[in-house]
């Protein structure tokens, strides 16, 4: 109950409102006092409150004493799964008679980010500002990501759908010597959280060897558990977002005892200002963020999807990806993830892809012509003799039984690896 909690500590910000709603009639003088105090109420972000939030709001407000002001973006609403309502904006209207005036006018963002967003969600009355300049929009490739850095004067802030691509890119930055930290401690916490899990399921001490195997029992026991619930799929596609964080993480640094994983973690996980970085984030915890320089880190994932999906997820996810792109007050950069070309992006307009499948078409012919100016060789002249590769059946046979006993996650990696170095055609005709 409240009076232990209280008197263990364990007490938190909505544990003292819903406090202060359940004894709202013991307190009605101090109630008083504030409502006379205040005489002007102001809530940003007022379409991420929740039902509780709204009502403790009801009992300061007295429309003759005071008044509200509101400031919010219907179509930023992101955060229904900590029991945010979805349509807060209304909520307010509603609640307290409000009347409601529209900002269109966008004092960030390029014109042609504008226009790329108007494209995608034409019922949005979003503006450029007179003077805003036109912005850049670059899509790369999985391997060109770091040619994003090379002006240090410049802002960065990269977000991503998913925990796993933002860890693995932040890896990915630090060891290219580039300074960058996810800024976002809660869930530097809950890769160590789930890394304690693992050990504690494995009812054996932390051994950097058997980790990855400790890993896939745990995963496969996961899987069957969750599988039991109504959003199963869900839940299991949040997990496994998890298990490659956490895989990615120990891969990069190979953590020799759990404090080594703290240290990491304590690394790459930041919240701090000062130095000037390369700053990431989930799209929720960067709703607020902005960058001269803003990418998008593997934007095929969004929206999100599962089976069971309902109308209000679907529309957060539409949220989310409008969040994303109204970053940048430069440039915007669709960084691709591993084999994937801007045909991926589901909801990236057609004439996008297409200026990027020309201007592929022009490199290629450059270099076809460059080609041709070289010596031909004779290739009927030559006998090509079959490879044959030294290795025996035992050694054959010993690799097997290793990839079957990876973890899926490394499983992944390992034919990740595969299709780069032999390609996608090659690997496919292996697997016939």
């Amino acid at each position: 109950g409240l009076h232990d909690a209280i008197t263990s500590f364990v007490i938190d910000c909505t544990d003292m409102s819903w406090a202060l709603w359940m004894h709202r009639d013991n307190c009605t003088g101090t109630l008083e006092k504030w409502r006379s105090q205040f005489r002007m109420i102001a809530v940003d972000e007022c379409q991420d409150t929740d039902v509780l939030q709204l009502n403790i709001l009801s009992l300061l407000i007295d429309p003759v004493k005071n008044f509200l002001v509101a400031v919010g973006d219907k179509h930023q609403a992101v955060y229904s799964f900590r029991g945010c309502v979805s349509d807060g904006v209304q909520k307010f209207t509603e609640m307290f008679d409000c009347e409601i005036l529209q900002l269109p006018v966008n004092y960030r963002c390029g014109r042609s980010h504008l226009e790329l967003v108007r494209k995608i969600f034409p019922h949005i009355p979003i503006e450029p500002h007179p003077g805003a300049g036109e912005g850049e929009i670059k899509i790369l490739k999985h391997s060109e990501f770091l040619s994003l850095f090379q002006d240090e004067s410049k802002s960065y802030i990269g977000v991503c759908r998913k925990n796993a691509p933002l860890l693995i890119y932040a890896i990915r930055l630090l060891a290219a010597g580039k300074p960058a930290k996810i800024k976002d401690k809660s869930l530097g916490k809950r890769v160590l959280d789930e890394v304690d899990r693992i050990i504690t399921k494995s009812k054996k001490p932390y051994d950097v060897e058997t980790f990855p195997q400790a890993l896939a029992d745990y995963e496969a026991k996961e899987r069957d558990r969750l599988l039991k619930y109504k959003d199963g799929e869900q839940r299991i596609a949040l997990l496994q977002d998890m298990l490659v964080a956490v895989l990615a993480l120990f891969e990069a640094y190979q953590p020799q005892e759990f404090r080594d994983w703290e240290t990491f973690v304590e690394k790459i996980f930041d919240e701090s200002d000062g130095q000037r970085c390369i700053n990431l984030y989930s799209i929720h915890s960067g709703k607020g963020g902005e960058g001269d320089v803003a990418f998008v880190i593997e934007p095929e994932l969004m929206p999100f999807s599962h089976k069971k999906q309902t109308a209000e997820e679907k529309e957060q996810e539409n949220n989310l990806l409008y969040v994303a792109l109204t970053r940048p007050k430069e440039t915007l950069a669709l960084v691709l993830g591993e084999d994937k070309s801007p045909g991926d992006i589901s909801w990236l307009p057609r004439e996008y892809i297409d200026v990027v499948a020309k201007s592929e078409v022009t490199a290629s012919e450059v270099t076809h012509q460059f080609d041709e100016t070289a010596p031909c060789l004779d290739l009927t002249a030559t006998t090509v003799e079959p490879f044959t590769p030294e290795v025996t059946q035992e050694e054959l046979i010993e690799l097997l039984v290793k990839i079957e006993k990876l973890p899926r996650p490394k499983l992944r990696t390992v034919l990740r690896e595969l299709v780069d170095r032999l390609g996608r055609e090659s690997v496919a005709d292996l697997l016939k």
